[in-house]
């Protein structure tokens, strides 16, 4: 009796040995796997190769990096759809885009070939509603002409109202 009492004892323990192996190695391979899942998402992100950042800078550095390609992709969709428009026979169109966090306002204007401004108007029309203009650009594609005027907020404080630009830029492109 004794002797089924070890040899149940020896069973035990030996299955207690191999269960403890066994997530041992579940646990290491685990471990291998989000090893390898990390290095390639850090070989996606743009990170300083000569600095050492610990895994969890090396997240929020790619979490960061995800969020800016998601917003360049809704910049590029929203540009696209302004792009399908035929603009030959209507009336030119004002995008207007303000963030809070930075003061910054981008302007971009789309027009047809039989509806022309003057830019140094709608420049005017900016400054005189506390904007600073930083840089321009302009495009002509076909019928269409695009520009696109970058400004920030003369006092961080009072920033820009958004809604007056708008209107006012209507009545000078109308």
């Amino acid at each position: 009796m004794e002797d089924d009492q070890k040899k149940q004892a020896a069973t035990k323990q030996q299955g207690n040995n191999l269960a403890r192996i066994n997530r041992n190695l579940i646990e290491r391979n685990r471990r291998n796997h989000m090893k390898d899942l990390f290095s390639k998402l850090f070989s996606l992100v743009p990170v300083n190769q000569n600095s050492k950042l610990s895994i969890t800078e090396l997240l929020d550095q790619a979490t960061t990096y995800t969020k800016q390609l998601q917003e360049k992709v809704e910049k590029m969709r929203e540009r696209k759809e302004l792009l399908k428009v035929d603009c030959r026979n209507f009336e030119p169109i004002i995008n207007i885009k303000y963030s809070l966090d930075f003061n910054n306002l981008e302007v971009t204007i789309i027009s047809g070939s039989r509806k022309s401004f003057l830019l140094h108007q709608v420049i005017s029309v900016l400054e005189e509603e506390g904007a600073e203009v930083v840089s321009t650009t302009y495009q002509n594609a076909g019928d269409k002409a695009f520009y696109t005027i970058y400004a920030k907020a003369f006092s961080s404080r009072i920033g820009i109202e958004t809604s007056r630009v708008d209107e006012r830029l209507k009545k000078l492109i109308s």
